[in-house]
């Protein structure tokens, strides 16, 4: 069957190289491709309804954004309909995207100056079809009244603050399909409640489902392993204070969790007493060994861990829902003094005493991930903007994430590519590439 589209469309049957490549191959092919042919050729061609921007959309592949802009430097049309239903790239992201996983899929669009008043054959612009899929903290975003730099951070904003309090009553149920749900919505696991605790206090202390793999699912989506309730108890020092984990055998796999994640066993209770306190107040040496190791390496298999959880969900059926608990009001003891962030420490002058003072807080078990609050920076981004290459070296060593971005929605790489910090540039460039060379072939690109 043939379909043409427009002066410069092709056959369908003469379309499937580009429209393949968009689909499967990886980025270096598409951009050998493009620059071997004449610009725009083929890019405005239609294969089963669909051009090369819209098969590239609908791949699922991860570097999406990269292969699209690409094609949009060749030549490619953003504002292309598919022949069937007359949807744009960006009506098709809206309707077959994961959210919050491809909000940074519409940022670019709205990056690129996508027509948000296009409307498909059903009359629905890209607000209307977000509306109509329920995707309403998105609709806030590709109504046009939201810059692109914002638009990231809105959303995001809007999902914690939503989904944030239904974590917290999803651990109450025991409701562990209910739980991932609002975890997949991009909801905040640090959310305090009315009585000042949050979703991580209550696995340990009421939730039914197994306190382990919900404790480490909600660390995998961000929960600060540090996050302290109303009476200044962290999750750590509940695990040791709940009985019921020690007769079930579970309360040192729990604490050693809790302290590869980054908890301090030195934060102290409003009594007073820490996690160290507490294992030897009830002799379990067995915790207190665990507590005076250095926190194990975490898998980075995170996504797929995540993805294969599973629990068996409590029959809440003529039961009473326990009463959420009221803490006791905060007595006025002294606070030991807190530990430095690790941004903080990365501002250091002296390059000695800097990476002293890293490797201080690494070894106490201080995430190395931390950002600066203002900035959304992390100690790699600020190794990038002050060109501090060997400092860089020794967080890459320890495995910081290169690939987060502060709150102007740039990677470390990219920041030190604007500073020139080339010492920075190439510690990143070389680590990714030590990652990913037993993942991919020699053709593949690293994306910065």
């Amino acid at each position: 069957m043939s379909n043409k589209r427009g002066h410069d469309s092709g056959y369908e049957d003469e379309q499937n190289d580009v429209h393949i490549l968009c689909q499967k191959s990886s980025l270096g092919e598409i951009i050998t491709f493009l620059q071997s042919s004449p610009r725009g050729s083929r890019l405005h061609w239609y294969y089963d309804g669909e051009t090369a921007l819209h098969a590239t959309v609908l791949s699922g592949r991860k570097d999406v954004c990269e292969v699209m802009s690409i094609l949009l430097d060749h030549g490619a049309d953003i504002n292309a309909q598919t022949v069937v239903e007359g949807n744009t790239a960006l009506h098709l992201v809206i309707l077959h995207g994961v959210f919050p996983r491809d909000v940074d899929t519409i940022v670019f669009f709205l990056e690129r100056k996508a027509d948000l008043n296009i409307r498909n054959k059903k009359l629905r612009t890209p607000y209307d079809c977000a509306i109509a899929n329920g995707h309403y903290e998105l609709a806030g975003i590709v109504n046009g009244t939201v810059p692109p730099d914002k638009a990231k951070e809105l959303y995001l904003q809007k999902c914690r603050s939503k989904y944030g309090p239904e974590i917290i009553q999803a651990i109450l149920e025991s409701n562990g399909t209910k739980l991932k749900h609002c975890l997949e919505l991009g909801g905040d696991p640090n959310v305090l409640n009315k009585h000042g605790a949050g979703a991580i206090h209550y696995t340990v202390t009421h939730c039914k489902l197994p306190v382990y793999d919900t404790l480490l699912l909600l660390l995998e989506s961000g929960a600060d392993a540090n996050l302290k309730d109303e009476e200044g108890d962290s999750a750590l020092n509940l695990v040791i204070k709940n009985t019921k984990l020690r007769n079930s055998g579970v309360m040192v796999q729990c604490a050693q969790l809790l302290i590869d994640w980054g908890a301090l066993a030195e934060s102290r209770d409003v009594d007073g007493k820490n996690a160290h306190d507490l294992a030897l107040e009830k002799n379990y040496t067995d915790v207190a060994a665990v507590l005076k190791k250095k926190p194990r390496k975490i898998s980075q298999n995170k996504a797929e861990r995540k993805k294969n959880v599973v629990f068996k969900e409590i029959n809440s059926e003529h039961q009473e829902p326990e009463p959420i608990p009221v803490p006791a009001p905060v007595k006025d003891e002294p606070k030991p003094e807190p530990l430095k962030s690790l941004p903080e420490v990365t501002l250091l002058e002296d390059e000695n005493e800097r990476h002293k003072e890293i490797k201080s807080l690494l070894d106490k078990g201080v995430d190395i991930n931390q950002r600066q609050e203002s900035t959304g920076n992390t100690a790699l981004h600020i190794c990038a903007e002050r060109n501090y290459g060997s400092t860089a070296q020794l967080l890459l060593d320890h495995n910081i994430d290169s690939k987060l971005v502060n709150k102007k929605g740039q990677t470390a790489y990219v920041v030190a590519r604007m500073n020139k910090s080339t010492p920075v540039m190439k510690a990143i460039f070389d680590k990714q590439k030590k990652d990913h060379s037993s993942a991919q072939d020699s053709s593949a690109c690293i994306i910065l």
